[in-house]
């Protein structure tokens, strides 16, 4: 069986394969509403000594990490235990108080042989992050308050400035790079770049940074991946990255069989009342590979002219590229926000219901198409590109007309958060000429039409 240490979110394993590490508030309510109506004879097993609660819904399981009386929980694979207790040993766990700190160091991560990681509290941030956004020539308005921005910032900083870092920190660094690592960032921290009003924390469209990944040459994605290893040794702990046996074991597995097309590694995203949160971060090899492939190679034969992250019709399609199908049940337990993202029944099993991007990308979307010019040049969504890519790919075609109407019957949303009519009108101009270059397809389609 796998094992998993420290991950923020539900650990679900099928055959030994870790098939989910992600978790959403709403997702984590169905789940304990699931768990709560376990009887006595119900199959799972307790691993006392690491608080960990197995259960076995085959072929799936699923690990419980219970750390607070609220019941605040993360779920991991630590290890299999024998001992197959009582129902009321469960409501003991729950009450168990968080982990306390002992000399102002907490455990963040120990993997099967004993290895740890920890880090100091509170987090030392050395980063100099004003210093490399001027180097870098990223906008002013960028807002370097949250962590997730300084250490993506640190990271892209750390790739151009690869070359000369031995000069810097001969300590931490030796067989440097002979030149810049061409890596630009994606997710959140793309929008961010571009978007004046996704850093105005009064702005309605705001919402914290979550996602961020990563795209490299494929010749740079292992040099880059050192790089980021070796950040927290030089900018303190607040920009730890390290690897996980599980991030190991993908690494590994993904070359072996697409040639390094995508790597992962964990990064310690928040310390909060001593609980830990994690991410996976992705690196992505000249593709984003997720529910679609988007070729984004162009971006880094230049990335200094896209601030260094997406261009935005990359970085707009990297979010219309999301899509899944659930269930009646697990629609109807989204909250009312989460609802808006629904994209209708699924033409292929009309028990299935389509959910596009979440509610805060929506935002993020809206945002970055009202700070985006609808011409030619900086500052602006290339529709050359935009329509170029989405009429070699149907299936991503398809996805992306769903998000793009979703968002365009959904704008009434921006009314109630006090966004202003002529903006709202101009945002759904806008949205109304994307979709004119957004192919329509009228293939039926027989199953799922995305990858994931």
């Amino acid at each position: 069986m796998s094992k998993i240490e420290g991950i923020l979110g539900y650990a679900a394993f099928k055959n030994g394969v870790l098939i989910d590490a992600n978790i959403d508030a709403n997702t984590l309510t169905v789940c304990k509403r699931y768990l709560n109506k376990l009887k006595p004879e119900d199959e799972y097993i307790v691993d006392r000594e690491s608080r960990v609660i197995l259960y076995n819904f085959k072929p799936v399981v699923v690990a419980v990490k219970c750390e607070a009386p609220e019941g605040w929980v993360i779920y991991q694979l630590r290890k299999l235990a024998t001992k197959k207790p009582k129902l009321e040993e469960f409501q003991v766990l729950i009450e168990e108080k968080p982990v306390e700190i002992k000399e102002g160091r907490i455990p963040v991560y120990q993997d099967s042989l004993g290895r740890k990681v920890e880090v100091k509290i509170p987090l030392e941030d050395k980063a100099d992050v004003e210093k490399y956004k001027a180097e870098l020539g990223l906008p002013d308005y960028l807002n370097l308050d949250e962590l997730l921005v300084r250490k993506a910032v640190s990271s892209l900083w750390l790739a151009v400035k690869a070359p000369e870092l031995g000069a810097v920190y001969p300590q931490y660094f030796y067989r440097l790079p002979r030149e810049s690592l061409r890596v630009v960032a994606g997710g959140d921290i793309a929008f961010r770049m571009h978007s004046p009003t996704l850093n105005d924390p009064r702005s309605p469209f705001y919402h914290p940074v979550d996602e961020v990944y990563f795209v490299a040459l494929r010749k740079h994605m292992i040099k880059f991946l050192n790089l980021l290893l070796l950040q927290r040794e030089v900018l303190g702990d607040a920009h730890l990255y390290f690897l996980t046996e599980e991030d190991e074991a993908f690494n590994k597995s993904s070359s072996l069989l697409f040639g390094t097309s995508k790597l992962r590694i964990t990064m310690l995203k928040e310390v909060k009342a001593s609980k830990v949160f994690l991410d996976i971060v992705e690196i992505h090899a000249e593709h984003i590979f997720r529910e679609h492939s988007l070729k984004c190679k162009y971006a880094l034969s230049n990335p200094w002219e896209y601030f260094y992250c997406l261009p935005r019709e990359i970085a707009l399609l990297s979010k219309l590229m999301k899509i899944d199908a659930v269930d009646e049940e697990k629609f109807r337990s989204l909250s009312e926000k989460e609802k808006l993202t629904a994209l209708g029944v699924a033409p292929y099993d009309y028990s299935k219901i389509l959910i596009g991007m979440s509610f805060k990308d929506m935002m993020y979307c809206y945002a970055l198409i009202k700070d985006s010019g609808m011409t030619v040049g900086t500052g602006s969504i290339n529709f050359k590109i935009y329509g170029a890519i989405l009429r070699k790919d149907p299936g991503f075609a398809t996805t992306a007309r769903a998000n793009l109407e979703n968002l365009l019957n959904r704008i009434e949303v921006l009314k109630k958060l006090g966004v202003e009519d002529d903006v709202i009108y101009n945002i759904e101009t806008k949205i109304e000429e994307l979709l004119r270059a957004t192919p329509k397809i009228s293939k039926k389609w027989k199953g799922p039409w995305w990858s994931s």
